[in-house]
């Protein structure tokens, strides 16, 4: 497994807090501060989606072109800004211009940052990477705590003060790692830099070769929608918890703001602690990230439903905020390993709009924000405050997206990858592993001596001329050599370390002796050592 790039997972981390203590925040104190009914209220908790989804995909293209080094700045300002707007005045057209201000941040922030997750991190860490970032939603367990215990405090001034300095030193700290060059590169750009410093043995790519950007139709694919969708249900739910259920619990047991806050604290818990966890279960033992979609999905269901009957208690229950801290944990698992698939699956069908898919990730989970409000919302003014069965209809929603999982699981296969071997140039005789046919050209096999062990790692470095081993960057083979092979060998792995365009190039040569000659896994024969 490679490093990960710890910098980079803090930035988006920091971006995720911020945005989630500004979302959960207004939870505790926009009820206290706004006398609102449940359908204008819905609306404040709208208006961040509502922007996001529309702003989402100009988003993505933009970050495409510019590049997720210079838009990552970006949703930081736009975060402060909308702070600044809370503090200026509690009121409701004062609370919506923030949350736009924050729907235009949540449109860059995610595609951006989980995009440069994706870009600078290969299979056997990307979940990790991913999973970690989205820690950040412990801002969801602070919001709602800090947002009660201050306003109770000292009111909503004292809320929105503290929150701008978070918004402003997160600012800070992204500007700081952008201006000091502290980012990571993408994928293939060492490998690239070996190719311009030795743009003698290496045939560069054609304009065939080269990977193309497509327009969003490309993500028209049942799969990719299936694990978007595993966003937006279950953040749906979520949503019409967070939006409902202070006001209910406030009209109903008259709950205070910080108590409101305390029984929101274990479902973020959960949520953040399952989200990592299911990003380790799926790197660590390889496992298909749409299974954990389909648990997550169904868990989150059954949560959802059962909640709605529990408030049909008359009186505030343990029972009721079990329920709640258990759909933290169908909430995390589905966010997480629906980004695993989406990151695997742009990397498996050779996709480079990385910054088009996030975006679409982006609208789905703003998508999932709006809908919850938007449908729990009418649902209980026009049940005559039934919240009860709102919930449970909302947990119905969920039950298709379930099935959805499970068709995708029995039907996806990954493309298949082309051999290592069928991009080698002519050069390299190429010989059937079990026949050892011999080849035609050349007339003579290309032979190695065979010498001392050695295990170095394979770099563009060497200065020998060998212009018979001229070979392509389009071969995928990973480069480490651990073989007592001789001198020259290195240098044929050298080169191929340069065409691989994998910053850790490495080519492992795993030796198979057959009488007097090896052949490795690639079919290249070598000749005996003597």
């Amino acid at each position: 497994m490679k490093d990960i790039h710890y910098g980079l997972v803090i930035v988006v981390w920091f971006g995720c807090f911020t945005d989630m203590m500004y979302q959960t925040v207004i939870v505790t104190v926009s009820p206290r501060t706004l006398s609102l009914p449940p359908v204008l209220h819905s609306l404040i908790f709208i208006a961040r989606p509502i922007i996001a989804i529309g702003f989402a995909p100009i988003g993505g293209i933009i970050i495409d072109r510019v590049g997720w080094k210079k838009m990552l700045v970006v949703p930081f300002a736009l975060l402060a800004m909308g702070g600044l707007c809370y503090l200026i005045k509690d009121s409701l057209a004062s609370y919506i211009v923030a949350r736009v201000l924050q729907g235009f941040a949540s449109s860059i922030l995610y595609p951006a940052g989980f995009g440069a997750l994706a870009r600078t991190h290969d299979k056997s860490n990307r979940a990790t990477a991913v999973g970690i970032a989205l820690t950040g939603d412990v801002g969801a367990i602070v919001g709602p705590a800090a947002g009660g215990f201050l306003y109770d405090a000292a009111g909503s001034k004292c809320v929105w003060g503290v929150m701008l300095v978070l918004a402003c030193g997160s600012l800070a700290a992204v500007v700081f790692i952008a201006a000091t060059g502290r980012f990571p590169t993408e994928e293939g750009s060492n490998a690239q830099q070996l190719a311009h410093d030795l743009p003698d043995l290496v045939v560069p790519l054609t304009e065939e070769d080269k990977p193309k950007r497509q327009g969003y139709a490309v993500f028209a694919n049942v799969h990719f929608i299936t694990a978007m969708l595993c966003v937006t249900l279950p953040w749906a739910a979520a949503s019409a918890l967070q939006a409902l259920l202070p006001l209910y619990w406030r009209d109903a047991y008259g709950l205070s703001a910080s108590a409101t806050g305390a029984l929101f604290m274990p479902q973020f818990i959960t949520k953040i602690t399952c989200g990592p966890t299911t990003g380790f279960l799926i790197d660590r033992f390889q496992l298909r990230p749409m299974m954990f979609c389909l648990v997550a999905s169904a868990w989150c269901a059954l949560c959802t439903i059962v909640m709605g009957f529990s408030l049909a208690s008359s009186s505030l229950s343990t029972f009721q905020v079990t329920v709640l801290t258990l759909f933290g944990v169908g909430l995390g698992s589905a966010e997480t390993s629906a980004f695993a698939f989406a990151s695997s699956w742009l990397h498996e069908e050779g996709i480079e709009d990385h910054g088009k898919a996030f975006a679409l990730e982006e609208q789905t989970f703003n998508g999932g924000l709006m809908l919850g409000p938007l449908v729990a919302s009418p649902l209980v003014q026009l049940l005559h405050n039934d919240y009860a069965l709102s919930f449970e209809l909302m947990g119905v929603l969920l039950i298709p997206i379930a099935f959805m999982c499970l068709y995708s699981i029995r039907t996806y296969k990954p493309p298949k990858q082309p051999a290592p071997h069928e991009h080698l140039p002519p050069q390299w005789v190429q010989l059937d592993h079990h026949q050892q046919q011999q080849p035609q050209e050349p007339s003579k096999p290309i032979q190695r001596t065979l010498s001392h062990p050695i295990d170095m790692e394979a770099r563009g470095d060497d200065s020998t001329e060998s212009p018979a081993l001229r070979l392509t960057r389009r071969m995928t083979m990973p480069i480490r050599l651990t073989a007592p092979l001789s001198v020259e060998v290195h240098r044929a792995a050298r080169l191929a370390a340069i065409a691989s365009c994998s910053p850790a190039a490495r080519l492992q040569v795993q030796m198979m002796e057959d009488e007097s000659h090896l052949v490795d896994q690639h079919g290249v024969t070598y000749a005996s050592g003597g």
